[in-house]
């Protein structure tokens, strides 16, 4: 099931920031790691910034997971 897109995401070297539709705050989380490459990486974030598992953000990125948000592309 996919869903609309919700937001945009900006990716630092040791930062994401995901800014939502709507809303006027941003919300930022430290990179843990990445797994991949190109169209097909992973992102694991230090804490769960995603609503919903499959969020969808600008740019091809999707959020997913339980107790860390993971940002994918690709998969």
């Amino acid at each position: 099931m996919q869903h609309e897109v919700v937001g945009s995401v900006r990716i630092g070297p040791e930062w994401v920031s995901i800014k939502r539709r709507g809303t006027s705050g941003v919300d930022t989380a430290r990179i843990l790691g990445r797994v991949g490459e190109g169209e097909g990486i992973v992102i694991y974030l230090d804490r769960v910034l995603h609503r919903q598992d499959g969020e969808v953000y600008g740019a091809g990125w999707n959020a997913r997971g339980a107790l860390v948000t993971e940002l994918y592309r690709g998969q």
